[in-house]
């Protein structure tokens, strides 16, 4: 409970995209966090869906409404870019593939686990399927554009 009203809220925030914004960045730092420590792809590919499994409220949030009300670039985005980069070869630039189809497992994979797509008896097979993907884009990632 957040203990306060609404009077209270719009004194600290002019309107509520000034509350999303904020979330938003909120967001970004968190994930941030996550990304920060990883060694591996596979370890941030892991790190990732972990945190959206965790949170998947703040995740959906973030990417269907927030993400679009942040100004300038991606930097998380650009982040994993700049890591893939390091422990695949290549520039940030060349690993923009490899990051957005890492990105789309991530997504579709919270997704079909959060919203109760996929049965608790699936969960197991589909977080194996999702490793070997991860891997296998990781074993690819020359060929991705």
């Amino acid at each position: 409970m957040a203990r306060t009203n609404t009077p209270a809220v719009y004194r600290r925030f002019r309107d509520r995209d000034a509350i999303l914004r904020a979330l938003g960045e909120e967001f970004r730092r968190d994930m941030f966090a996550v990304l920060q420590p990883c060694q591996t792809p596979e370890e941030m590919a892991h790190a990732v869906l972990g945190y959206a499994l965790k949170k998947p409220r703040e995740y959906e949030l973030y990417y269907s409404q927030l993400i679009n009300k942040l100004p300038g670039n991606r930097p998380n985005f650009e982040f994993a870019k700049k890591r893939s980069a390091d422990w695949l070869g290549g520039t940030p630039d060349q690993r923009t593939g490899f990051v957005l189809a890492l990105m789309a497992m991530i997504h579709g994979t919270a997704l079909l686990q959060t919203s109760g797509v996929v049965s608790a008896k699936n969960k197991k097979t589909m977080h194996a399927a999702f490793t070997v993907t991860v891997q296998l884009l990781i074993r690819n990632a020359a060929a991705l554009p």
